[in-house]
């Protein structure tokens, strides 16, 4: 798996140089190297958040090395990550971040990173991102083959990954990310509850119209572009106007 773009995931933010010192080693090892910056404003330490959004962007390309750097437990005993589907390649520390993705995703085989020789020399403890996922991620668009990384492994850190509940004219689901115009997106896809929805509610609101786009007024359920059923108040926040947070519960009513 030769050329293939990286992609990355951060919580280093823009009015630091972290990002562009990752991007900057990436090139200096592969200088054709086809870098996009996915997100680097993920939350400060929020895995779970970086979990989903990989998760989402994967599903958009066919192929690539997805690299994430949220890493709370940076310089400690926790393992540097490498899954290796067909096509695509996920490179992330052990801590949970990448559960979305093995729940979404055929993974065919994990190795635990561990081979300096593909790292900086003299790497630091609290720099991974440029010291071992900045020049790793080159070498794997190089073409180095995963298994040269490190040995293989089962065993991998994950979270729970929160299911709905399908009851008689009902389901029970959960916020599972709000997105920057406050839309909350439900783990609810379409794929497999794909019903007429009447109403939703919670402890804190409740949701009263189905819509297929963005054009009403009010509050409304909407299947969005990556098919997970989101409530959304259009030209508004609906997770600032009704006080909603991610793992909020809704019981959403359908025919």
């Amino acid at each position: 798996m030769k050329n293939l773009d990286i992609f990355l995931f951060t919580d280093f933010g823009l009015n630091s140089p972290f990002a562009g010192i990752m991007k900057g080693v990436i090139k200096q090892i592969h200088p054709s190297a086809n870098v996009v910056d996915i997100n680097h404003e993920i939350p400060a330490y929020d895995i779970k958040r970086a979990g989903f959004e990989i998760m989402l962007v994967e599903k958009v390309f066919d192929r690539g090395i997805f690299v994430c750097v949220v890493d709370p437990g940076v310089g400690s005993k926790r393992k540097i990550i490498l899954a290796k589907s067909k096509e695509k390649i996920f490179l992330a520390p052990d801590n949970g971040v990448l559960s979305w993705v093995f729940a979404k995703e055929k993974i065919d085989e994990v190795f635990e990173v561990t081979n300096s020789r593909y790292f900086l020399p003299n790497p630091r403890s609290t720099f991974d991102g440029r010291d071992v996922f900045a020049p790793v991620s080159a070498w794997l668009s190089k073409g180095v083959p995963p298994e040269n990384f490190g040995r293989k492994i089962k065993k991998v850190s994950r979270f729970k990954i929160p299911c709905v509940k399908k009851l008689k004219q009902k389901l029970l689901c959960e916020i599972v990310y709000i997105d920057s115009f406050g839309n909350c997106w439900t783990n609810v896809e379409r794929e497999k509850f794909n019903f007429k929805f009447k109403k939703a509610i919670s402890k804190k609101t409740a949701v009263k119209k189905f819509s297929s786009d963005y054009s009403g007024r009010g509050d409304i359920m909407i299947f969005n572009s990556f098919n997970f059923l989101e409530f959304s108040t259009p030209q508004g926040n609906f997770a600032q106007k009704n006080s909603v947070k991610i793992g909020d519960k809704f019981e959403v009513f359908y025919e």
